[in-house]
């Protein structure tokens, strides 16, 4: 399954990455590997995650960052 970002969410996922990058670089790869994993999960399995904004979103988030997926 192909996943696309919304504009304001790729927007806002590009502006963490040099935010977590400035820290340490391994953050900003740690949570661009995060990001994608909550995607692939997502399209493996979307009807298992809570729903967000009834009818037509759902949400997923897990720690460590303070980032979920809609």
């Amino acid at each position: 399954m192909r996943s696309i970002f919304h504009p304001e969410a790729d927007e806002d996922f590009s502006r963490a990455l040099p935010h977590y990058g400035a820290e340490e670089p391994a953050v900003a790869r740690r949570f661009y590997s995060h990001i994608n994993t909550l995607v692939a999960e997502i399209a493996r399995q979307p009807t298992l995650f809570r729903i967000y904004r009834p009818p037509q979103a759902r949400r997923h988030f897990r720690r460590p960052f303070p980032s979920a997926v809609v």
